[in-house]
């Protein structure tokens, strides 16, 4: 059965585009998607999209697995569960510096009690056995002596020789962990398909576990199409650009779990595209990046039309990213994804992720929403869909007193919307109207923002263009500390 969709997705807000020249009825023309299947194509909402592709994920069933060491496990898919071999703590077990004590004999204050020694982590606590009016010092740590039920911090004691002098009472039990309350022999620590990270390394390594059971990374063809593209070290035409998708998707791709395959880049011709796509429907996926828009020489889906792929969706109406496309060629998922770079990492995080960890093993993971009020309200003179070029715009994100709030930007550069990463879906507004929700959609966070109306104003400069100025005299460490100056602090 597929995973629900989170409540979080009832506050996401999707844009349904117009054509230009009609009216803002908000319908989507289907023949704008992929003139060339027509009769195949499935543009879906973003929350049937989603729902499709998590429906699949669950009924992927889990790979081969191998063993590793446990400190090469990191970043990897655990396929075995683990469990307690023991009790944890297998003794009680004193949390503070302080005396071990029985609880009863601090029923007046100040009380005075007699030190038989000392106990330090790791010690043997045999030697000793409360009995009223005694108290053994000790260590955090350390395993609490028979008879003692409490342990008072030693900041609330006073030491005289071999008589402690306690000057607060304490209740049975404070202080002290009881043998077993975190596990007990043989209970389930660890669940197949958690992801390791360095609490479940640190969970493993207190029962034992030198070696662990771990799935084999899926492997994830990248290929990117276009006769505009070049390699990252070769010095572009005036007419090219170079090859970041394939890039940014092999470091998703491995953030992932997965083990990217960067094929060469396809031109904009069949032949050598289908050979291509062919090496790259042998991996356990394949991405693809552009080629699945409009244009005269956009090829991709053409050519899997002719492989015999199965569209479960060719379109989301979500933006960036709504020339998505989600299919099957035989038992190889594959997506088609937008050429834009930033629509490229977008819908990778939304609708390719669940499938590729799930082809690695992992346990499904619901997408993670940030809210924050707007500190300036987005407002429209004329009551239609708002224009394209107010689809993309980054989300500064601070903090107001107590408050988390967010400002929205214009739309800026394309390098910097791509290093932003920050982009509000396309609202909607009456005239000097107040927009109820501003959902910004980012490729790994979501900001839910909402704000006061007001009437449209002068505008100042966003953040996004302050930045676009400045990058030409940046070097590569300066873009990273302006860009962490932004987003130092999350929106809880």
């Amino acid at each position: 059965m597929a995973r629900a969709l989170s409540p979080a997705w009832s506050s996401f807000q999707v844009y349904r585009p117009c054509r230009v020249g009609r009216k803002g009825n908000g319908k989507l023309s289907e023949s704008r998607i992929i003139p060339s299947m027509h009769a195949k194509e499935r543009v879906l909402s973003f929350e049937a999209a989603r729902s499709v592709v998590e429906q699949h994920a669950a009924s992927v069933p889990p790979p081969a697995a191998e063993t590793v060491t446990l400190d090469a496990s990191l970043a990897r898919i655990l396929a075995e569960p683990i469990s307690a071999d023991r009790e944890v703590p297998p003794f009680p077990r004193a949390m503070r510096d302080g005396y071990a004590v029985r609880a009863a004999d601090l029923a007046n204050l100040p009380a005075r009690l007699k030190v038989l020694g000392e106990i330090k982590a790791g010690g043997d606590p045999s030697a000793f056995h409360l009995k009223p009016g005694q108290a053994v010092s000790i260590m955090t740590g350390a395993p609490a002596p028979a008879g003692a039920d409490a342990v008072v911090m030693v900041e609330h004691t006073t030491s005289n020789g071999d008589v402690v002098e306690v000057a607060r009472s304490i209740a049975s039990g404070d202080n002290i962990v009881p043998t077993g309350a975190e596990a007990r022999r043989g209970d389930s620590l660890l669940a197949p398909g958690t992801w390791i990270d360095e609490a479940v390394i640190a969970v493993a390594a207190s029962v034992g576990k030198a070696r662990v059971q771990v799935y084999v990374r899926p492997k994830v063809a990248i290929l990117s199409t276009g006769d505009e593209l070049v390699g990252i070290s070769e010095t572009p035409d005036p007419n090219q650009i170079r090859n970041s998708n394939s890039h940014s998707l092999a470091a998703q791709v491995r953030k992932s779990g997965g083990e990217s395959i960067i094929l060469p880049i396809a031109p904009d011709e069949k032949t050598r595209l289908r050979s291509l796509i062919e090496e790259g429907l042998k991996s356990d996926l394949l991405l693809l990046s552009g080629g699945v828009s409009v244009g005269r020489y956009d090829f991709v889906e053409q050519v899997l039309e002719d492989l015999g792929a199965e569209f479960f969706f060719t379109g989301a109406l979500i933006q960036p990213g709504r020339p998505v496309v989600f299919g099957r060629v035989g038992k190889t998922y594959l997506f088609g994804l937008p050429g834009n770079p930033v629509s490229t990492m977008v819908t990778l995080e939304l609708f390719a992720r669940p499938i590729l960890e799930a082809l690695g093993g992992a346990n499904p993971r619901p997408l993670r929403f940030l809210h924050a009020k707007l500190k300036t309200a987005i407002t429209r003179n004329r009551p239609q869909t708002l224009p394209p070029r107010h689809a993309l715009r980054p989300i500064r994100k601070r903090r107001s007193g107590t408050n988390p709030v967010a400002r929205i930007g214009r739309p800026g550069l394309h390098r910097a919307r791509q290093l932003l990463r920050n982009y509000p879906s396309r609202p909607r507004a009456t005239r000097g109207g107040r927009l109820g929700a501003c959902v910004a959609k980012i490729a790994f966070k979501t900001v839910v923002a909402s704000g006061p109306s007001r009437r449209p104003g002068p505008r100042k400069r966003s953040s996004s263009e302050q930045f676009v100025q400045k990058a030409p005299d940046m070097n590569g460490s300066e873009h990273y500390q302006y860009l962490t100056s932004i987003f130092s602090k999350k929106v809880a």
